[in-house]
């Protein structure tokens, strides 16, 4: 094997090693920021890859790639940034399909930090007019 292929292999395997970390670090950051992690609506905890990350605001969310799961991979201040300005709930995956497919609404507080940001937003409109959080 050469010199160049050992550089390769030992470059991926230290990106590999970075994101693993990064994960760790931002996820268990969340868990306290969040105090906890479960789902909103029904309480699912039992297995942290079947919840979900979803926002209350639509705007928030840039793209179809925009997802919890990906972010969980950025620098912890970008992470962090992010995590405290967008206002969403966990829920498993189950209630997740089920809330966009119209079976329910959301009508409990979201995160616990999210009224910090909201009066700000106007998209935040429907709040307190028999929306979501009524």
């Amino acid at each position: 094997m050469s010199k160049e292929s050992l550089k390769v292999i030992s470059f991926k395997a230290k990106k590999k090693d970075d994101n693993v970390h990064r994960k760790a670090v931002n996820f268990q950051w969340f868990k306290e920021y969040n105090g906890g992690y479960r789902c909103h609506h029904c309480g699912y905890d039992a297995c942290e890859k079947a919840l979900e990350f979803h926002h209350l605001i639509p705007s928030q969310k840039k793209s179809l790639l925009d997802s919890f799961a990906r972010w969980l991979y950025r620098r912890p201040d970008k992470f962090q940034a992010w995590v405290r300005g967008t206002v969403y709930v966990i829920l498993c995956a189950n209630c997740h399909r089920e809330l966009h497919a119209g079976m329910w609404e959301i009508n409990k507080q979201p995160n616990r930090h999210s009224y910090d940001r909201m009066p700000d937003d106007p998209a935040i409109a429907l709040w307190g007019k028999g929306g979501y959080g009524q």
